[in-house]
């Protein structure tokens, strides 16, 4: 009996760190995909200095919680973000206003997909 306890505990806190974990993550990954979309779009406004304003601020918010969402995440698409992060500041300097907007695009949907791919959701259960 006393086993039985002790498994039904360490399973309620499983749950419950998973549900967390996937929490954590939405939250780190959603907000950091709105304003690569709204650095996006205001790099196609030809407002320059706020798309980088917000290209900046985005990379920052995804170095400083890049530790927290490699423990959770797979590596390979946060690889392919920091890869993504380098190819902006390369438009950024050169001014290709195109190019930059399509890089924040690309950088918006990944990580969208980072959280949802850790959200819980039905469909991710199965």
């Amino acid at each position: 009996m006393k086993r039985s306890k002790i498994g039904f505990w360490l399973l309620l806190v499983l749950l419950a760190m998973g549900i967390l974990s996937s929490w954590a993550m939405v939250r780190l990954t959603e907000p950091l995909g709105q304003t690569m979309e709204a650095a996006s779009q205001a790099a196609l406004r030809s407002d320059w200095e706020s798309a980088q304003t917000l290209a900046l601020q985005a990379r920052e918010s995804w170095e400083k919680n890049w530790n927290l969402c490699a423990v959770f995440a797979d590596h390979t698409p946060m690889e392919n973000i920091n890869g993504l992060f380098a190819q902006l500041e390369i438009y950024a300097r050169s001014g290709d206003a195109q190019n930059f907007a399509a890089v924040c695009a690309q950088l918006s949907e990944d990580t969208k997909a980072i959280g949802e791919a850790h959200s819980f959701t039905w469909w991710n259960l199965l």
